[in-house]
């Protein structure tokens, strides 16, 4: 974007910026292309015919270019005192001698310092990005499990239809039957709310061969046959390999309702065959052109990739490239997996390392252990841990199994970019083909995997899940789940807490469901002693007229006659007026207690445990009650144990 810039002298100034600021950010390479149509249409030839003294601020109060919006214009300047900050940063480290020599490059600045801490509209900007933030943060929240969910059922789809090609590939090879081989796998597809649906879908086998010659007679007759690209054409169907057409689907349950793969729309639109993808199905999807940016070499090449759609074209066959398509799911599907539970930056997400000293698993007290990774966090140098579990460790291995079956070794390569400041080369997991993979490549992948889950705000503004989004929305969750912030910190690694307090702000909706609860009926359910016989009578008399009141219950009657509080933890709860004639109940109750506080004490769960232990706690408590009650009710039924009963008493 830089080298496209037609200002000899702005171009010069770009690159020198860029070159001792080394951030990659998006808005910095973006400030210059502006800057570049803003000289444009300001008539002005180059840079150095700028004044910034009044460019500036009449930019800012709009007084030129007024058809700029206040969010546009307040970025352009936030990132222009920014590029400032980071350009006297490095002149500062430069001897005088060398400070009059890059004096030509320079950015120039303006000579009112405070002009910035004047305004007020980078702090409007801010705002109403942190608003935008917050309603998709409030989207992603809403389904912040079932993404995962829908993203590993997607991964299982894809390593099985992977497994059955190699299985068809593995009887041909074998059996030496003709091609194309005509086979279907059962499966099933996961809709936007999580509700799956069994499936038949249908597919061949191909080689190069034998779609040469089911295409050459439909063929032009230049295709094959002009010497030129003969010899290309050859080229291609000489060589040694595989493909797959899918041939469409139906549900089980229905044999003419079609339901194809949630990848098909992708392949239709050229997502997954190369790095062009349809524009039409970029705008009708709210997507960006590079959202869906795979690492390169992880599709077909240039001419393989011209010939497939050729086919497609003349013959309406549809292809699926596996490779690609298993490289996202298994990256995408890791990176949902970690950064849900984990909240990790994605600069941290890439450092991951297949070493005993990166990667290992952790003795915790009362023999428990857990799995974590190493990575820089950002501002610190030193590395921390970052805990995840089984499932995302599987998830790992998945990935690095994938990479040896296709001869793949994790070489020793460069970080990517954004992180070589500050990390040596090494054998990251994340890399493909000696290159690491970068943050665009990670995004695809979850944007392949979450394709079709239709997520909006409020105000109808599409929401596209990226690492930054999920670690709002683990921020958002650990709160929810009434984590102190302080905690949340040390989890998210970040040393200013106001942070953490932004990120873990509870959305509208979350506000919505805390003030429900005001307007609950309840009562005090909570449990202190055990009640004397008196105590249940008077509960139960002062039931008789609410209506819903007395229903059978585990063990009792239940005497609350407003809608349940406590989710239906009948035993131990004070609305439940026990009859000892249901003693039979309980014990059966505390028997099955005492088996899942065994089981959950031999797979080292203590929630569980202590869960089941404090179920059967209350079911003593409960028994102990009935004695009582069943001892009053014979010393009311016989006049003689009463009396013993006064006389003991």
């Amino acid at each position: 974007m830089i080298h496209s810039i037609s200002q000899p002298k702005l171009r010069d100034v770009a690159f020198f910026v860029m070159t001792f600021a080394d951030g990659n950010r998006r808005n910095d390479i973006t400030f210059f292309a502006s800057m570049s149509r803003y000289l444009k249409r300001l008539e002005l030839a180059d840079i150095d015919e700028l004044d910034p003294e009044a460019f500036y601020q009449r930019y800012h109060d709009g007084e030129v270019l007024p058809e700029e919006g206040t969010p546009k214009r307040g970025r352009f300047l936030q990132t222009y005192f920014r590029l400032l900050r980071k350009q006297e940063d490095y002149l500062l480290k430069l001897t005088p001698e060398q400070r009059r020599a890059v004096a030509p490059w320079k950015l120039i600045a303006l000579k009112d310092d405070h002009f910035w801490h004047r305004s007020t509209i980078h702090r409007e900007v801010r705002a109403e990005q942190r608003m935008r933030r917050k309603a998709a943060t409030a989207v992603v929240h809403d389904r912040f499990y079932l993404l995962r969910d829908i993203a590993e059922r997607r991964c299982i789809q894809v390593e099985r239809l992977y497994t059955a090609f190699r299985d068809a590939i593995a009887h041909h090879e074998r059996k030496g039957e003709a091609l194309p081989i005509s086979f279907s796998i059962t499966d099933e597809t996961v809709s936007a709310s999580g509700r799956t649906r069994p499936t038949q879908q249908h597919f061949r086998l191909w080689d190069a061969a034998t779609l040469r010659s089911v295409h050459e007679p439909v063929a032009e007759d230049f295709y094959y046959h002009q010497d030129q690209r003969q010899r290309m054409r050859a080229a291609v169907c000489d060589q040694a390999g595989y493909f797959l057409s899918y041939e469409g689907g139906h549900a089980r349950d229905d044999a003419d309702a079609v339901e194809p793969y949630w990848f098909i729309e992708l392949l239709q639109a050229n997502v997954l065959r190369s790095q062009v993808v349809d524009p039409d199905f970029l705008t009708r999807n709210g997507y960006s052109r590079s959202s869906f940016q795979l690492p390169p070499q992880s599709t077909w090449g240039a001419s393989t990739n011209n010939w497939l759609e050729r086919i497609s074209r003349d013959i309406g066959m549809l292809f699926i490239p596996l490779d690609a398509l298993k490289l996202g799911a298994l990256v995408g599907h890791a990176a949902i997996q970690i950064m849900t539970k984990t909240g990790a930056r994605m600069n941290e997400f890439l450092q991951i390392r297949l070493s005993q000293e990166h990667l290992s698993r952790v003795l915790l007290a009362k023999g428990r252990e857990a799995i974590a990774f190493r990575a820089i966090p950002k501002g610190r140098r030193a590395e921390e841990p970052y805990y995840i579990d089984e499932r995302c460790m599987r998830a790992l291995h998945a990935w690095w199994k994938f990479q040896r079956e296709r001869e793949q070794s994790l070489e020793t390569i460069p970080a990517t970019r954004n992180l070589r400041h500050k990390l040596r080369p090494a054998p990251y997991l994340w890399q493909h083909a000696g290159r690491h993979f970068s943050h665009k490549d990670i995004n695809a992948t979850m944007s392949i995997m979450l394709h079709g889950i239709s997520l909006q705000t409020p105000d109808g503004e599409a929401v596209r899940v990226t690492s930054h989004l999920l670690r709002h929305g683990f921020a958002t969750e650990m709160r929810a789940l009434n984590t102190p912030v302080d905690v949340i910190a040390l989890l998210m690694k970040q040393r200013d807490i106001r942070v953490t307090e932004y990120y873990s702000q509870p959305t509208p909706a979350r506000l919505v469901e805390l003030q429900r609860k005001i307007f609950e009926s309840r009562v005090d359910l909570s449990r202190t002693h055990i009640r004397s016989p008196a105590q249940i009578r008077r509960q139960v008399e002062a039931a008789q007229e609410q209506v819903g009141a007395l229903i059978p219950v585990i063990g009792g009657r239940c005497t609350v006659a407003s809608q349940c509080p406590i989710k239906f933890a009948c035993i131990g709860c004070a609305g439940n007026a026990p009859d000892w004639r249901k003693r039979d109940q309980v014990i059966i109750y505390r028997q099955a207690c005492a088996q899942m506080a065994e089981m959950a004490e031999a797979q080292n769960l203590p929630a569980e445990e202590r869960k089941a232990k404090e179920a059967m706690a209350s079911c003593n408590d409960v028994l102990a009650e009935m004695e009582l009650l069943e001892r009053a009710d014979q010393a009311a039924a016989d006049p003689v144990i009463l009396t013993i009963g006064r006389k003991e008493g």
